[in-house]
């Protein structure tokens, strides 16, 4: 969604307002694959960009321009275990001495060297959602041939995030045991394990 408003209030001031706005859903596999390897992780975000803004001519040689601008992105991340969907499982069901965290619903980020990879999609809580905020207020003055400005501007940010990307805890099997990444994982033999809380 894109919007746009001008307003001339007077032949000194004038004034707009603008709104961009994009979303994406990305449907849940569930619904319409059954592969048993398939991606299980779905998103959905929104994007959003507003701004006003004055311009005022102060004299014949002096303009004021202020605008106040607030930018917002929020990603949102689902997978499997929630309700309506299919119950994977996880290290710890598979007899694996790990701990696995309550949150994580399945096995992700498995990679076997010359054999098959595991990488369902981020886990739920997972999420980015930033805001930040500016106010600019700047003055323009010409004398002759030349230009002064001076003004300020100000921002501010706020992040609320949550990462389960490490605690679903990967393994990566590639062979340095056996010389088989397949033979490696039947064994147990692991090259590298990622393994951290959800932050």
């Amino acid at each position: 969604y894109v919007g746009k408003v001008d307003f001339q209030k007077s032949a000194q001031h004038s004034l707009f307002g603008r709104v961009f706005v994009y979303s994406f859903n990305k449907k849940n596999p569930d619904l319409f694959n059954t592969q048993l390897l398939q991606s299980s992780g779905w998103n959905n975000s929104m994007q959003g960009a507003y701004t006003v803004g004055s311009t005022y001519l102060i004299g014949s040689s002096t303009v004021q321009a202020f605008r106040l601008a607030v930018n917002r992105s929020a990603n949102r991340f689902h997978n499997t275990g929630e309700p309506g969907t299919t119950k994977l499982f996880t290290w710890c069901d598979a007899g694996v001495k790990i701990y696995c965290e309550p949150i994580i619903t399945r096995i992700n980020q498995l990679s076997i060297n010359g054999g098959f990879s595991l990488d369902g999609g981020f886990l739920k809580p997972h999420r980015y959602i930033g805001t930040t905020y500016t106010l600019n207020d700047d003055v323009s003055l010409v004398k002759g041939a030349h230009q002064v400005g001076f003004g300020v501007s100000i921002m501010h940010g706020r992040d609320n995030s949550e990462a389960a990307f490490a605690s679903v805890t990967q393994f990566n099997f590639n062979g340095a045991a056996t010389g088989a990444g397949v033979a490696d994982f039947m064994l147990g033999r692991v090259n590298t394990m990622l393994a951290a809380r959800t932050n």
